[in-house]
């Protein structure tokens, strides 16, 4: 129960054994290839060496294509899986062939391009039925919508908003000229659909004249004839494309058949992918390769008698200690902690040179887990799934170290079931009641109830809890000591045990001088100090407050992503040191510096600014914040006539503004046309505010994407090809683009 040995392997092979050996290393399964130290050899020897070509997009690409098509067919032709069926088994002789590769490829390439074809085709049907939508205020109009007029009247179609009062438009279009109509043609719940007639050489001073009740001229781009002529045309269109969709949609339903073979090549193409990877390691000269990697040390007698087969020379090592981040890690562990596996990698793998945390952690999550359920019903039923999974489904790796901890935590749920008595609760206490059974029936034995004994399961909880603090206490102790900083044992969790005594000691009464708890205070002194170790000067000072802010404080946007307090930054270039084991198994997520600042940014170079005191109408990002994800207030002063006022925000980039009148919220601006009426506002100057709700793009988005079609941000996002990819920072504009407009309404 420890984590696994590794040799470092440094091998060179003649060339035209490169692929068999690669093959072999790959069924044998215990080699992770890695790039070989080139600074390690001559520099005769490195002059002669080239990096391997490999094929590796192009596999990736088609194993992308091959998940996606299946996704496809789970869509298109779904079939009823059964809960318990087994994964079929396929023999490795049938995993390796490439007979079948490429027709099964050309099917997921023609199941890839019909979807494609769907999607465009509900694109533009959505655009036709937009279109249709659009015709149906002028169906009644027997007038062509790309009418000119005639040769000395102009026809304009156009509409105004229901609040509008057409009587008073038409007087103001009366008072303006003489000889002009305007002609309601329908009114939905939202606009006056009018028909504009006038002498040609009048037409600008009739929209001026509308202008003021908000009429707008119509739009219909390519339509020919009448709304009625047009929408009979485009109804045509749309059933020609819903009879495409329909055969596609039949077309690859009916390659349902072909699931298995996608997966099964799927599988296949994994393992190519695996192969072209470990072969993109490789370096070479004209006759030979070199390769480097990592092998388990108990395989290394059968990656012996492999290699001795082909015409090679190899080198096994024991890694050295500057190594260790880099040396991939592996638990080995009986059939209990080996179910923990799942968990540990959910999180992180340890060092190479660190403690395998399964064993430690297997009996307190088992047993924690038992206490949570503490019910027989429960218990039973997680057990009898997990038998029943490992017998029908036959799962492997990860899903079989879920049916294992599944199976150990039902065995813990029943056992704490059966002491504190509890059987799907109280089910057959109510059971008894209702059938009229008598008194008692129903209530099973028990060792401590948590319904009546509270104090015991209170105690129990605090002892269990110490246990387990002072087991991971342990484990910091031996792994500090074994590298050397024994001091640092000493004076952080020796210090935290003089603090636990201390408090033990204080709240028995006992061990106070003068009313003062001398262990308690003798320990906080030790952790202070501690924590001010190798500190010089006034650093003293601020390293023992910096031991209390090293913990956690709050999170950011998320509660998984935790906040840390720092101490106070001085002016000038400052080094913030993370520490954490690091490999290549392991990733470091981004790590976010918030206070109260602002960023330059210039290509790939940022550096900290002052925060801007005042924006500007545009871009935050320019001013300042390009990577800001809260909210932003513009405030300007307005002087108004008295009556009703319209404000107008037509450019914004975020998710929505609101808007406030003198410190008072007015209303919200979110859809087109981006504006907002404001009633009975009184005459004099009054105070308007803005409030852009921005959107954490340049936060959490793909800033290094340099595709602007990208309108999703999640993990596939990320996966980029050729020059998609920029080094410099590709941020989106945030904030309101151009100055609001407000109209008065005054009649």
């Amino acid at each position: 129960m420890a984590i696994e040995k590794m040799k470092k392997l440094r091998l060179i092979a003649v060339r035209n054994q490169k692929k068999a050996l690669l093959r072999k290393l790959q069924l044998l399964g215990c080699v992770e290839m890695s790039e070989p130290e080139l600074s390690e050899l001559t520099p005769e020897l490195r002059q002669h060496l080239s990096k391997e070509g490999s094929d590796v997009t192009k596999v990736r690409a088609d194993y992308a294509m091959l998940i996606q098509a299946v996704e496809l067919l789970d869509k298109y032709a779904p079939v009823k899986s059964k809960l318990l069926s087994a994964k079929p088994e396929a023999e490795v002789k049938t995993l390796l062939d490439d007979s079948t590769l490429s027709p099964t490829l050309e099917t997921a390439r023609r199941i890839v391009t019909i979807d494609e074809t769907v999607r465009r085709i509900n694109a533009e049907g959505a655009r036709i039925a937009g279109s249709i939508d659009a015709l149906k205020p002028w169906l009644e109009l027997d007038y062509p919508l790309d009418g000119q007029g005639t040769q000395r009247c102009a026809v304009t179609l156009g509409f105004m908003p229901m609040s509008v009062s057409l009587s008073e438009a038409r007087q103001s279009l009366a008072e303006a000229m003489e000889e002009a109509e305007l002609i309601s043609v329908s009114d939905d719940s939202a606009q006056h659909y009018l028909a504009l007639i006038c002498f040609k050489e009048e037409l600008p001073a009739a929209l001026d004249a509308l202008r003021v009740h908000n009429f707008s001229a119509a739009a219909f781009g390519s339509s020919e004839g009448t709304a009625a002529e047009s929408t009979e045309k485009l109804n045509a269109e749309l059933s020609e494309l819903k009879k495409q969709k329909a055969e596609l949609t039949d077309e690859i339903s009916a390659m349902g058949e072909h699931r298995q073979e996608l997966k099964l090549c799927a599988d296949r193409m994994e393992t190519k992918l695996a192969y072209a990877e470990a072969e993109g390691q490789l370096y070479g000269m004209e006759s030979a390769v070199a390769l480097q990697g990592w092998v388990l040390a108990r395989k290394v007698p059968e990656l012996e008698q492999t290699l001795e087969k082909f015409d090679c020379a190899w080198e096994l090592t024991d890694p050295e200690p500057e190594e260790y981040p880099e040396v991939p890690v592996a638990l080995r562990n009986n059939k209990i902690t080996n179910a923990l596996n799942m968990v540990t990698n959910m999180y992180s793998l340890p060092s190479y040179d660190g403690v395998d945390p399964n064993p430690l952690m297997a009996p307190f999550f088992i047993l924690f887990y038992g206490l949570m359920m503490a019910d027989m019903g429960y218990g039973l039923i997680m057990i009898l799934a997990a038998v029943v999974a490992m017998k029908k489904i036959r799962p492997r790796k990860g899903a079989l170290s879920f049916c294992q901890l599944l199976l150990y935590c039902g065995v813990s749920t029943f056992i704490m079931g059966i002491l504190t008595g509890g059987f799907f609760g109280d089910a057959l206490a109510q059971i008894g009641k209702i059938t009229g059974m008598p008194d008692g029936w129903g209530e099973l034995w028990c060792l401590f109830s948590p319904m009546t004994d509270v104090m015991t399961v209170l105690i129990g909880a605090m002892v269990l809890g110490l246990i387990h603090l002072n087991v991971g206490m342990v484990i910091s102790v031996v792994e500090k000591v074994k590298k050397g900083d024994a001091a640092g044992a000493f004076w952080e969790e020796g210090s935290l045990w003089v603090i636990l005594i201390g408090a033990v000691m204080t709240a028995l009464k006992v061990g106070s001088i003068g009313g003062v708890p001398v262990v308690l205070v003798i320990g906080c002194v030790m952790l202070f100090y501690g924590g001010s170790r190798g500190a010089k000067g006034f650093g003293k000072l601020t390293s023992l407050f910096s031991t209390l802010y090293n913990t956690v404080t709050g999170w950011y946007v998320d509660k998984s992503i935790k906040t840390v307090e720092l101490p106070k930054i001085e002016q000038g270039e400052n080094i913030l040191d993370i520490v954490l084991p690091f490999g290549k198994r392991t990733n470091v997520e981004w790590c976010y510096l918030l206070g109260d600042f602002g960023v330059e940014v210039r290509g790939r170079l940022k550096k900290l600014i002052k925060r801007p005191d005042k924006l500007a109408f545009g871009s935050i990002v320019n001013q300042g914040l390009p990577f800001y994800g809260g909210c932003v207030t513009y405030r300007f002063g307005v002087d108004c006539p008295g009556g009703d006022i319209k404000i107008t925000v037509p450019h914004y980039d975020g998710a929505l503004t609101d808007i406030f009148v003198d410190g008072v919220h007015a209303g919200e601006i979110i859809f087109p046309p981006y504006e907002l009426e404001l009633k009975n506002i009184g005459a004099g100057r009054h105070e308007i505010a803005v409030k852009l709700y921005t959107n954490r793009r340049n936060a959490f988005g793909t800033v290094h994407l340099y595709e602007r079609k990208c309108h999703w941000i999640g993990p596939d996002a990320w996966r980029t090809r050729e020059s998609k990819w920029s080094y410099e920072y590709v941020l989106r504009d945030i904030g309101v683009e151009s100055a609001p407009v407000i109209y008065s309404l005054k009649k």
